[in-house]
């Protein structure tokens, strides 16, 4: 071998050698970042895992209140229909009470009526008489509290007449009873309830005057004050109105005599506007 073959192998070698280093830190810079690449997958693959692990967490917990929000919703269910168990078998319970208290009413209701036909049979008109009085035939009451307690029976059946005349006959019978001033204002109604506003202005009229005692005298100011009315007298309404409102604090009727005055003064106040307009 010649001097500059030698020349050319070691640099021949020299350059092998040279790529050979090259290669070599290719492989270690390869090799770095593939530990690099690996350690960056492996770190996703964790922070996801964790990810996963959290999201699970959440999941379970939501479906873990779910559950508790199910069952509550099934404890209200289940107490929702207790309640409404029990409101039917009170209902149920109530309509057999209701049943029983109509039953009973209307048993009352017919021996009312009986009553007032045995009433109405005692009372007959003697056609020799010329007066044309009402004469009692039988089953007369044997108590004054029953003779009121029959008229006003009468009364409440709708027989004004019948009943005007019985109340008359117990306060000429019994003109100091306890019962006479009731009897006074029942009286009065029959007239009232015939629309015949003038007698029955009259008759509770007496109340006021006479039966201080009695637990009428309120209600005879009020009707007093709606007869006036009835008769276009607004002026006389209005005091025994309030006649009512100031001696009867505590009467349950000054609710009723206040808006009685309200709607009289509101139709006087309607009737001045209707002469400005003409």
């Amino acid at each position: 071998m010649t001097k500059e073959e030698g020349r050319r192998l070691e640099a021949r070698l020299k350059h092998q050698g040279m790529l050979v280093q090259e290669l070599k830190e290719t492989q270690r810079l390869a090799q770095k970042n593939l530990r690099h690449s690996i350690k960056e997958v492996f770190k996703e693959v964790k922070d996801r895992d964790k990810k996963n692990i959290k999201h699970k967490s959440d999941l379970v917990m939501e479906i873990q209140d779910l559950e508790k929000e199910i069952l509550k919703l099934n404890g209200k269910a289940e107490e929702s229909n207790f309640k409404r168990g029990k409101l039917q078998k009170e209902l149920e319970e109530d309509q057999e009470v209701i049943a029983a208290r109509f039953a009973d009413v209307e048993a009352r209701l017919q021996n009312l009526e009986k009553a007032f036909k045995k009433i109405q049979e005692s009372y007959t008109q003697d056609e020799k008489n010329s007066k044309g009085k009402l004469l009692v035939k039988a089953n007369e009451p044997k108590s004054a509290e029953d003779r009121y307690g029959q008229a006003l029976a009468v009364f409440k059946l709708g027989d004004q007449t019948l009943a005007r005349k019985m109340f008359q006959d117990f306060l000429k019978d019994y003109p100091r009873h306890k019962l006479a001033g009731n009897a006074q204002y029942w009286l009065a109604e029959t007239y009232y309830e015939s629309k015949d506003y003038k007698k029955a202005i009259l008759e509770f009229q007496k109340i006021r005057d006479n039966y201080k005692k009695t637990d009428k005298r309120d209600d005879a100011l009020l009707k007093l004050g709606y007869c006036f009315a009835a008769l276009g007298l607004k002026k006389e309404a209005k005091i025994f109105l309030k006649e009512l409102i100031s001696k009867f604090p505590r009467s349950d009727l000054r609710r009723a005599a206040k808006a009685k005055l309200k709607q009289l003064r509101g139709t006087r106040k309607r009737s001045r506007q209707r002469r400005k307009m003409h």
